[in-house]
């Protein structure tokens, strides 16, 4: 069996169902953002200044997907539309999507309960 590299690379489409803020349920699709994205993301988190005020929403808007058109959604500066509740809501879609945290293993120095041991 060939290893398949598409697993890995930038744009693999995923479909997801997302609860919307009125409780609507809806299926968006996400292209795997590139390890770049998200790296800048947390970089601008981390460390502040205008780079903070746009980084959830430019990584979202890097992977949020129309299939129907084959592009992402939004285009140009159409991303810094996006409000504090759609961010809310589409973030943790889009960070799953990237890997983010999946690759984590637990450290053997913490119990069950989650607290280091002695």
């Amino acid at each position: 069996m060939a290893f398949d590299k598409s697993r890995f690379l930038v744009g693999a489409i995923v479909e997801r169902e997302v609860t919307l803020a009125d409780g609507s349920v809806e299926t968006l699709h996400f292209a795997k953002p590139s390890a770049a994205a998200v790296r800048r993301w947390h970089h601008a988190e981390q460390s502040g200044g205008d780079a903070l005020f746009f980084g959830m929403q430019k990584l979202i808007a890097e992977s949020l997907f129309e299939p129907s058109t084959g592009k992402l959604v939004f285009t140009g500066d159409e991303y810094k539309g996006l409000t504090y509740e759609g961010c809310e809501i589409l973030l943790p879609h889009v960070l799953e999507v990237a890997g983010v945290g999946q690759g984590k293993k637990s450290s053997p120095s913490a119990d069950e309960s989650g607290s280091p041991t002695s």
